[in-house]
């Protein structure tokens, strides 16, 4: 870009900020990861995704809040389930919510029978 006097002209750049991306946040629980699945309801593999989320964030210094992406895979999504996902993720995410790009996406299947909700988020670091 040039400047009204023909020299080049650069704009300030803001900050850099690092981006993170948790995937594949499934019901596995922290302690034994890939053997704690097993057959629950939406709302108890929903709770346990969205704190699996909450923990890989806390594990890179960010928040919920540094969310720019969530999404939701949902298998045998159903429009009553849509307050019982994101009542799971107001109780574990709190206040406030996070304000990020978020898609809900109803899918024939996961990775492994019996995984009913998968998350993945996009969090940007400072």
């Amino acid at each position: 870009m040039l400047d009204a006097s023909g020299r080049p002209h650069h704009r300030p750049r803001p900050p850099r900020r690092r981006q993170r991306q948790q995937r594949g946040r499934v019901l596995a629980d922290e302690a034994v990861p890939q053997r704690g699945i097993q057959r629950t309801a939406h709302a108890a593999q929903a709770r346990q995704a969205f704190r699996n989320v909450k923990l890989a964030l806390e594990g890179v210094g960010a928040a919920p809040v540094d969310m720019v992406r969530h999404n939701i895979y949902v298998v045998d999504h159903r429009p009553e389930l849509v307050p019982i996902i994101f009542g799971a993720a107001q109780e574990v995410y709190g206040d406030p919510w996070p304000l990020a790009a978020s898609t809900l996406l109803g899918v024939q299947t996961l990775g492994l029978p019996g995984w009913l909700i998968e998350v993945e988020a996009t969090a940007l670091l400072s």
